[in-house]
């Protein structure tokens, strides 16, 4: 982190010094659950360029001391946009286009975006759900229907069912021994977890019988929607789960959902 971002040194806590990008990923860094800051309430009305905002953001983040020491797993979203936070120094490129070019583009993911799906005023697509007052009330497409922009890389992207399908086919094959998208290695890394933990780069790996061994899971919200997603490499097999809605009722029901598809094709 301090090779990347040098002007921070000086405020930034000397734990995060040596922090790796993978580490960023894997959850290992000692950055809190939480990524509330100060920076944060006006992220949502700044007008400054995202990889701008990022930046401050990140700059109060990595001066306030780790939640956990160093190599010990939490689960810290903050990792991710740090993470794309350093992608974007490095580049010179903002982190927006960084992930259609690189991801989105070569996986042939044409319907896949940022923000909330959907127009306002009109159901074109499903919208997502908040828990007021005893019931589900559909929030439009907005600025308030998901995280503020800045906030990207640790997850405002919408994605069709069939662009995710390509995403998570592509991991599928990548664990199976590699694709033209990326080499077997890669894949291997990503897929690794951390020593000590079960915490890949983007997924956590666990042993399921029904998976014939190692399989990837992955499980995600934005407090208006909730997905998961298992993936089976020895048996070529993936499981998708999604619903417009948060919560412990939406983990309720994707994870009763992706255990009934797993058992009517195990």
């Amino acid at each position: 982190v301090s090779s990347v971002f040098p002007g921070l040194v000086g405020t930034m806590d000397i734990a995060y010094q040596d922090v790796r990008l993978d580490e960023l990923l894997n959850h290992t860094s000692g950055l809190p659950e939480d990524i509330m800051t100060p920076i944060w309430s006006t992220l949502r009305t700044s007008g400054d360029p995202l990889p701008l905002q990022r930046e401050k953001w990140i700059a109060e983040l990595l001066a306030v001391a780790p939640a956990v020491p160093r190599g010990t797993h939490l689960y810290s979203n903050a990792g991710y946009i740090v993470a794309g936070a350093m992608l974007e120094k490095k580049t010179g490129v903002p982190w927006e286009t960084l992930i259609q070019q690189e991801v989105f583009t070569p996986l042939g993911m044409n319907s896949t975006g940022r923000g909330a799906p959907g127009s306002p005023g009109t159901p074109d697509q499903p919208w997502g759900h908040e828990w007021q007052a005893g019931n589900w009330e559909a929030i439009e497409p907005g600025p308030l229907a998901d995280n503020p922009e800045a906030l990207g890389p640790a997850g405002t992207v919408h994605s069709t069912l069939a662009d995710f399908a390509r995403y998570l086919g592509a991991h599928l094959s990548g664990a199976r021994g590699g694709t033209a998208y990326l080499t077997k290695s890669s894949f291997e890394k990503l897929h690794t977890p951390a020593p000590g933990t079960d915490a890949g780069l983007g997924w956590f790996v666990v042993d399921r019988a029904w998976g014939g061994g190692k399989v990837l899971v992955h499980s995600g919200s934005n407090t208006l929607w909730y997905a998961v997603a298992w993936l089976a490499p020895q048996r070529n097999f993936a499981v998708f789960a999604a619903t417009n809605a948060a919560g412990q009722s939406a983990i309720d029901a994707t994870d009763a959902a992706a255990a009934l598809l797993i058992e009517r094709h195990n």
